[in-house]
Order: C-alpha cells, then sequence, then structure tokens
C-alpha cells in the first residue's frame, strides 16, 4: 500500500470515536471502573457543564491504586483525571 501524499488531509469526523463515554466530576473511581469494564473501553472523558474537562484512563486508575489502594472507594473523578484535556471540533482536517 503506498503511503499517503504529505499534503493530503480528512475531517477529524471520520476516524474519530462516536460513541465516547463520559462521567461527571463527582463520579467515583469505582462507579467509572466499572463503566470502563462493562462498555470494555480503555478511558472515560470527564465533564463538566457538558464540556470535557478531563479524561481518566486505565493508566490513571492503576496510578490511583498504586499511590493508595485502601482510599480507591473515596475517590472521585476530579482527584484522578487527567486534565487539561486537549480536543478538537469533528470538521476539523487533520493531517494522514
Amino acid at each position: 500500500m503506498p503511503a499517503p501524499h504529505p499534503d493530503s488531509s480528512i475531517r477529524l469526523e471520520q476516524v474519530m470515536s462516536r460513541d465516547v463515554k463520559t462521567a461527571q466530576t463527582g463520579t467515583s473511581l469505582l462507579e467509572i471502573c466499572r463503566m470502563m469494564a462493562q462498555d470494555r473501553t480503555g478511558s472515560v472523558v470527564i465533564v463538566e457543564k457538558n464540556r470535557p474537562i478531563g479524561i481518566i484512563t486505565e493508566f490513571d486508575v492503576i496510578k490511583a491504586l498504586a499511590r493508595d489502594p485502601g482510599r480507591i472507594g473515596r475517590l472521585r473523578a476530579r482527584d484522578v483525571m487527567t486534565t487539561p484535556i486537549l480536543y478538537l471540533p469533528p470538521d476539523e482536517d487533520i493531517r494522514t
């Protein structure tokens, strides 16, 4: 398969995931872990007023467990999310 031309671009909406899982900042980390397991996804976007403000990935969960395993039941999304989150509109052109 030939390499794409260096000047070619596509719209982000052509390659993005549409079924993004979200949670509020006050959602428990255990609930987020349940969502990730049930939906077989590796991340959950954290939103506030319908705007993405952070993300929790499987690695964020592992870090939280390693820091303080006894506190896992008391942690909320705001305690472990990676922030700021960078995002683009779906109609953004991206280079391939």
